[in-house]
């Protein structure tokens, strides 16, 4: 009689073990977490606003480029995003670039979100600034 009882104990136990280990993993799965089967890639991501003005904080005092922009966060979830702010000249080449992550370690949730972007001092060879998401990450 013990050895149908601990068999019976055993057997729930693994069973149960089984259940906590398969509930994980599905959940894994719909919080995209990293590595198990990820909803949510880059491509769900995007810069939807980008606005860059000459701006100085006095009259006569040292000019900088300040801006703001929005995210598009496509996601069933929220997710950390990386970006990089990149100002150009006429020929497209570089003149600045900063990677940073405008929610600092939160996570930015599905919708829009706004956020300044980095101050870049004044150049007058600055024609145009790109924006683009370089990474996600669930913090």
């Amino acid at each position: 009689m013990n050895r149908v009882v601990n068999l019976l104990i055993i057997i729930a136990v693994l069973y149960c073990g089984y259940k906590v280990i398969e509930s994980k993993n599905n959940n894994d799965i719909l919080l995209g977490v990293a590595g198990k089967n990820d909803v949510c890639l880059m491509d769900k991501i995007e810069v939807t606003y980008i606005d860059f003005k000459r701006f100085s904080i006095y009259e006569n005092g040292p000019k900088s480029w300040r801006g703001s922009a929005s995210i598009k966060n496509k996601c069933r979830d929220s997710i950390g995003v990386q970006i990089r702010q990149v100002a150009v000249d006429k020929n497209g080449n570089p003149i600045s670039v900063e990677n940073y992550w405008p929610a600092s370690i939160n996570n930015i949730p599905p919708g829009r979100y706004d956020f300044s972007l980095k101050p870049i001092p004044y150049d007058e060879r600055i024609v145009n600034f790109i924006v683009t998401p370089e990474s996600i990450r669930k913090w």
